[in-house]
């Protein structure tokens, strides 16, 4: 089975490609640029991606990247980091390749016959869930800041058919792995609940979702209070960048006691590492040496 995948010298990326390969998939990896190429990696055993220079933004560049192939995932990302959430157009592009970068992906997998489509998406378009326990039922909550992944995964989701199946992955904050990233952490109720993932395990996730029915299914670690996490640690947005990114940061600051059990169920796939520790901000586990 042939696997194209965006956004694969990202950070999830990174780690899904040999995840892939391990898996006995053969990878087609589409970059930005031609440099990212060498930060793809290879499978454990030195069996390489083919990469292949594309831009979800530019329909024409898909068309290499998609033919022949028999999976699609999306992992493009272009969240900004720390104070730059407050910059004025910093969100631009990250809302692009959402919207317009979704939508012509999708024409591009139609087009190829692509027979399975999967989205990287985020759990913080759930509405604030209290103390209750948020599964993939529970009503979203849609504002300017979600809009965009909205709009994603309704255009994947409505490729799915009797013979195209299209998965949507609802990840939590994905932190650790010498890679923090800091968007909405430390901001909301230190009694609010937390959803998050590592990256490793969002990159076990894409390989189980390449055997996962049509829907949406929560991916992440067991959920914990804010005040469990050491936000100094994590990256606290100071308060001049928590007043001018207000808009875009009320999401993170839900309280998401999100269940992933419907995955694990579906799929058999479970978080390694399955609770918060300030060890997820070492050194990168990589899956080769998990196995």
């Amino acid at each position: 089975m042939q696997v194209a995948l965006i956004g694969a010298s990202g950070r999830i990326g990174r780690r899904a490609v040999p995840a892939l390969l391990d898996a006995s998939y053969d990878v087609v990896a589409g970059v930005r640029r031609p440099h990212e190429a060498a930060r793809v990696p290879t499978g454990s055993d030195g069996r390489a991606a083919r990469t292949v220079v594309c831009d979800v933004l530019d329909p024409d560049s898909l068309l290499d990247l998609v033919h022949g192939c028999d999976a699609v995932v999306d992992l493009a990302s272009h969240e900004p980091d720390h104070w730059q959430i407050a910059v004025p157009g910093s969100w631009r592009r990250q809302d692009q390749l959402l919207t317009r970068g979704v939508e012509n992906l999708v024409a591009a997998a139609y087009l190829a016959d692509v027979r399975r489509v999967v989205l990287q998406s985020s759990s913080v378009l759930y509405a604030d869930g209290g103390e209750g326990w948020v599964r993939e039922g529970h009503p979203v909550d849609v504002t300017s800041a979600t809009e965009p992944l909205a709009v994603a995964e309704s255009q994947v989701l409505d490729l799915a058919g009797p013979t195209r199946a299209a998965v949507v992955l609802r990840l939590g904050h994905v932190v650790g792995g010498g890679e923090t990233h800091p968007v909405g952490l430390g901001i909301g109720s230190p009694e609010s609940w937390m959803h998050l993932v590592h990256p490793d395990d969002a990159a076990e996730a894409v390989v189980a979702a390449l055997r996962a029915p049509t829907g949406t299914y929560n991916v992440g670690a067991e959920p914990l209070r804010r005040s469990e996490v050491e936000t100094g640690v994590l990256g606290r947005p100071g308060l001049l960048t928590r007043r001018l990114g207000a808009g875009r940061l009320e999401p993170h600051a839900r309280s998401l006691r999100v269940s992933s059990d419907h995955f694990t169920a579906t799929t058999g796939w479970a978080p390694w590492h399955q609770r918060w520790s300030p060890e997820w901000l070492g050194a990168w586990e990589s899956h080769q040496a998990r196995s």
